[in-house]
């Protein structure tokens, strides 16, 4: 079930990240703290597009 879903999922999730970055001011993204998010979250995208990869070429 979550196969069907994950591509969803992760669209509204990227979604509504974008809009709260959009928010964000300029001077809160270039502290540690920011970098770490930015970076954390990118990471994040990167292990689920991984694992959807991974997962789909080994259930066909």
């Amino acid at each position: 079930m979550f196969k069907e879903l994950a591509p969803y999922v992760i669209t509204a999730t990227v979604i509504i990240c974008a809009l709260i970055a959009i928010k964000i001011k300029k001077e809160d993204i270039l502290t540690i703290d920011g970098i770490f998010a930015v970076a954390g979250f990118m990471l994040g995208l990167f292990i689920t597009s991984l694992n959807l990869i991974y997962s789909n070429k080994t259930t066909t």
